[in-house]
């Protein structure tokens, strides 16, 4: 209406769109929450999709999660062994950063 040169208000444009029953339709905000670098050039396979180890503490893996709470997302950093498939360590951040995965890592006291 303001591209046509009318002046009016929100208030007005609201009750003329529930007069014909149409309502907004509202974006949610998304908060980006993983980032692709290329890690290709840098790491290598070391396991060669042998995930079965013959003994503890041989392979671990490790991953990050978000967790959606009332005051935001909570990011859980997690330490597996490969070999027992249990949880060995975790650790909570405020931030997706992979400082957490070595904090697990530290927790862990190896």
């Amino acid at each position: 209406m303001r591209q046509k040169g009318d002046n009016v208000s929100g208030r007005t444009v609201g009750k003329y769109m529930k007069e014909i029953g149409i309502r907004a339709c509202y974006r949610k905000h998304r908060t980006r929450t993983t980032r692709d670098p290329d890690f290709s050039s840098r790491l290598k396979n070391i396991l060669n999709r042998d995930f079965q180890p013959q003994r503890p503490d041989a392979a671990w893996c490790t991953d990050i999660t978000y967790i959606w709470t009332c005051r935001g997302f909570v990011y859980l950093a997690s330490i597996m062994d490969l070999y027992s498939r249990k949880n060995n360590a975790w650790t909570l951040g405020e931030t997706l950063e992979t400082k957490w995965i070595l904090e697990s890592v530290e927790n862990r006291g190896m």
